[in-house]
């Protein structure tokens, strides 16, 4: 009964969502997913960052990386995740942990817990012409 349940909860987990529908004010609005530049742990919401705007979303950061694909998204530090189509660059700060330059300009720091998973991705997307 337990293995049962547990496939339906990692069966519901792997579904990935196109868009997100966000309510700002009194409307509702509708993000695409690959225009996601950059979400960040705002508790009790999380910032979901567009080239156009910022938005607040009622939901964890663990249950919204559940929902999006691992080849364009990757968790840089416990409480961000950037689209990977969005880095520029990343450097070295000499103690393990990096600074990643968006192409935004912007720069984010990627924690050495995450920089493994963070290489992978930004190799993975390199070779498939991202």
């Amino acid at each position: 009964n337990e293995a049962i349940h547990l496939e339906e909860v990692q069966l519901q987990n792997e579904i990935e969502v196109e868009f997100l529908l966000i309510k700002n004010g009194k409307s509702i609005e509708k993000v695409c997913i690959r225009e996601i530049i950059l979400i960040e742990a705002s508790k009790p919401y999380i910032s979901i960052q567009t080239a156009e705007k910022n938005f607040l979303y009622a939901e964890t950061l663990k249950s919204i990386y559940h929902q999006l694909d691992k080849g364009t998204f990757v968790q840089i530090h416990r409480s961000r995740i950037v689209n990977i189509e969005s880095v520029k660059a990343y450097h070295s700060r000499l103690n393990g942990d990096y600074d990643v330059l968006l192409k935004s300009g912007e720069k984010i720091r990627l924690s050495r817990t995450f920089v493994e998973g963070f290489k992978k991705c930004l190799n993975s997307s390199t070779r498939s012409g991202v």
